[in-house]
């Protein structure tokens, strides 16, 4: 950015006429001030774009993917959200034939060519490598669920859907979830079927005391 004599005169010019109304030592103290800072001088500042490139994590049978993550257990293995219902695994850049969890059967059917609804997001309780801890094993999603009796026609109250969150628990093969271990810990009623995004997080309580203390 260049800043010069005329440009900065216009920036005053456009101070004095915006602030008119406060008293005229304040236009002397920012005058100052401007001036002792820049001294009608030319500066050109040029920031370098960072390099950036592409590189393949892994390919297969990904129908929507729209969330990647790990379990923070060190293994290595990234777990990918599809909107469609599945949880799948990349480990050493394969993608494993058996999904961690697939939920499609419990999901609102999706509208053809566009829908913001579906499985939406994966989280790994803090304690889930914790041997003996509460959250041990544990993780969350986020999806679409049907709303028996719902109406999204509905002029006074329009019910398109429900949003659910819910726990559920690895079983013994640790690249496998358990999928009768579902516990809802809270749904609402959606009124539409887009503007449905969102993303579930947990922090363990020393992170959760250190963000918001």
């Amino acid at each position: 950015m260049m800043l010069t004599r005329s440009l900065l005169k216009s920036i005053l010019v456009r101070f004095f006429l915006t602030c008119g109304r406060f008293r005229s030592g304040v236009y002397v103290g920012v005058l100052v001030g401007l001036i002792l800072v820049n001294p009608f001088t030319s500066v050109s500042v040029q920031a370098e774009f960072p390099a950036l490139g592409l590189e393949t994590v892994s390919s297969g049978e990904l129908v929507s993917p729209i969330a990647l993550t790990n379990a923070g257990d060190g293994s290595g293995r990234l777990f990918t959200v599809d909107q469609r219902g599945k949880i799948q695994i990349i480990q050493g850049g394969t993608l494993l034939g058996t999904p961690f969890l697939d939920i499609g059967s419990k999901l609102v059917p999706q509208r053809p060519g566009f829908d913001e609804r579906g499985l939406l997001s994966l989280a790994f309780h803090p304690d889930y490598t914790s041997s003996g801890a509460g959250g041990e094993g544990k993780f969350y999603v986020y999806y679409s669920a049907p709303r028996p009796g719902g109406d999204p026609n509905d002029p006074v109250n329009p019910i398109d859907h429900q949003s659910v969150i819910a726990e559920y628990q690895i079983s013994g093969n640790p690249n496998v979830a358990n999928a009768g271990s579902e516990r809802i810990l809270l749904s609402f009623d959606q009124p539409q079927f887009n503007h449905d995004g969102g993303a579930a997080g947990l922090w363990s309580r020393q992170d959760a005391v250190h963000k918001y203390r």
